[in-house]
């Protein structure tokens, strides 16, 4: 007698372990449903984010006010400071030239 209720208990258990088991499979695939959608809409949103961000960056970079329109000026900026420096030294160089002249012809008079 005793050993029927512990098979029928051992039945009832088995019983609630499969209940159980297919209750959790049933959760796993809503769940796997959910995350898929969840999923793409983060894809999408992720994909939007992108996209604004090159278009930023390409209007940064090629605008007319951009990175290479200011690189350009600034090596025009350049360029001219290098040429006045140029001419300043050899202004410099002249006058240099004059002073060092003009003092030894008439120092040796």
């Amino acid at each position: 007698m005793l050993s029927k209720k512990i098979e029928e208990e051992e039945k009832m258990l088995e019983k609630e372990k499969q209940t159980n088991s297919r209750e959790k499979a049933k959760q796993l695939k809503t769940n796997k449903k959910l995350n898929g959608g969840i999923t793409l809409i983060a894809l999408v949103v992720t994909i939007v984010v992108l996209l604004i961000l090159a278009g930023i960056t390409i209007t940064m970079v090629l605008g007319e006010d951009g990175i290479i329109a200011q690189a350009k000026l600034a090596a025009e900026k350049t360029k001219e400071a290098e040429e006045k420096q140029a001419q300043d030294l050899k202004n410099l160089e002249e006058q240099l030239d004059y002073i060092l002249d003009d003092g030894e012809t008439g120092g040796g008079s």
